[in-house]
């Protein structure tokens, strides 16, 4: 379903009851002499997909909500848009709506701009400039979360554990720094050594000689 009633002379305002058109697709009322609001009731066009009522005066209420996200974007050359956008719906002089823009409005909905001459046409992206009323505040930027402190690193000094720019962990650390882990037999018992064997291997040999050499006088006597 289409209304195209571009340049005819329109006059008046819209009424609520077209919201009961829910199955438009476009609504062009160009170039007409209407005015008013805009009915809220246009939300219910959820089929909507071209909106153009700009060069009319409609003024004092908000831009319906309606299913902008769904309407084709405008696409551009470096100096201006060279395709005008699906939802045109003021220019700089007239028309006024009130703040905030519905959903998805800015990305589509266009003014024409008055700087240049008419018949170049030039249109542009809406802001919360071009609305009356004061616009919702900015949300302020999702903190980013706070880093994770690295663990501190650890070097062994003198047998300690000591902070260092650079190192390993404090358990790698305290696993070796101030041990010996080797052992020695001396006078039959096992004592840490700075080379030698492992704990338990240590304590598997040492004073089996001397207990072997023990058994032997014993049996002698």
């Amino acid at each position: 379903m289409c209304s195209a009633l571009r340049e005819c002379s329109l006059r008046g305002s819209l009424p609520d009851e077209i919201g009961a058109w829910v199955d438009i697709e476009a609504f062009d009322v160009t170039k007409n002499a209407l005015g008013g609001k805009l009915p809220l009731s246009m939300r219910r066009w959820t089929k909507l997909r071209k909106l153009l009522v700009d060069q009319n005066s409609f003024s004092g209420g908000p831009l319906p909500a309606l299913p902008f996200a769904t309407f084709a974007r405008p696409w551009t050359t470096p100096d201006k848009f060279s395709h005008l956008s699906d939802c045109t719906i003021s220019d700089e002089d007239h028309d006024t709506y009130a703040c905030p823009w519905p959903a998805g409005a800015k990305d589509v909905c266009m003014i024409r701009s008055l700087d240049v001459p008419y018949d170049q046409q030039h249109f542009r992206l809406v802001n919360d400039s071009d609305c009356h009323g004061t616009p919702p505040p900015t949300p302020p930027p999702t903190p980013e979360p706070p880093a994770p402190t690295p663990a501190p690193l650890y070097h062994c000094v003198h047998d300690k554990c000591v902070p260092a720019s650079s190192g390993v962990t404090l358990s790698t650390c305290q696993s070796v720094c101030g041990t010996l882990n080797f052992f020695k037999c001396v006078d039959d018992k096992c004592v840490p050594a700075s080379s030698g064997v492992t704990q338990s291997a240590c304590q598997s040999l040492c004073g089996k000689a001397l207990r072997g050499a023990v058994a032997h006088a014993v049996t002698l006597e």
